[in-house]
C-alpha cells in the first residue's frame, strides 16, 4: 500500500511538473511570438498614423486648390452645386475633391502598413481597391457633367414646353432632368 501511495505521488508530481513546463513553454512561445512581431506592429502604426496627416495635409491642400481655381464657383454658376444640393449632396465639390485625395492616400498607406506587417492578402485587397480609384474618378467626372448636361436639358425643356404654352412645362423639365 505504501508503494501505492508513493506511486500516485510521484505520478501526481510528475503530471504537475509536465503540467507547469506546458504552461511556461505555451506562454514563452506567445511571449517570444509577441515580440517578434511587435516592432512591425509597431511600425505599421507608425507608417498608417503619418500616412492619416500626409492624407489630412493633402487633402486640405487639394480642397483648397480647387476653391482657388474656382471649381466650387463654376459649380454655383452651372447649376451643378444646386443640383448636387437637390440631390441630397451636402458638401461642395472642393471638399468632395478633397475627400476622394485623403482616401485615396489613406489606401496607399494602409497598404504599406499591412504590406509590412506581412499580410499579402490584405495589401492585395488595397491593391485591388486603389487600382479601382482611377475609375471612381472617371465616375465622378462622369456624373458631373451628366449633372450639368442634366440641368442644361432641365432648362431647354422647361424654356421650349414654355413657350409653346404646355402648362405642365415645369413637370416634363424635372422628369427630363431625372
Amino acid at each position: 500500500m505504501a508503494n501505492e501511495v508513493t506511486r500516485t505521488v510521484e505520478t501526481t508530481v510528475e503530471t504537475v511538473s509536465q503540467s507547469r513546463e506546458a504552461i511556461v513553454k505555451s506562454f514563452t512561445d506567445v511571449y517570444t511570438q509577441i515580440i517578434g512581431i511587435a516592432p512591425r506592429v509597431l511600425a505599421m502604426v507608425l507608417v498608417i498614423g503619418v500616412g492619416f496627416l500626409i492624407a489630412k495635409f493633402v487633402a486640405h491642400l487639394f480642397a483648397k486648390l480647387a476653391e482657388k481655381v474656382g471649381l466650387q464657383t463654376a459649380a454655383e454658376s452651372s447649376g451643378l452645386a444646386a443640383s448636387m444640393n437637390h440631390m441630397g449632396i451636402k458638401r461642395n465639390v472642393p471638399a468632395i475633391v478633397g475627400a476622394i485625395m485623403f482616401w485615396l492616400l489613406m489606401c496607399v498607406f494602409l497598404m504599406a502598413g499591412f504590406n509590412i506587417l506581412g499580410l499579402e492578402s490584405v495589401t492585395a485587397a488595397m491593391q485591388t481597391i486603389v487600382a479601382y480609384i482611377p475609375n471612381l474618378l472617371v465616375a465622378t467626372v462622369v456624373v458631373v457633367i451628366g449633372l450639368l448636361v442634366a440641368q442644361f436639358l432641365r432648362g431647354v425643356v422647361a424654356t421650349s414646353a414654355d413657350r409653346l404654352g404646355i402648362s405642365y412645362a415645369e413637370h416634363l423639365a424635372n422628369g427630363c432632368y431625372y
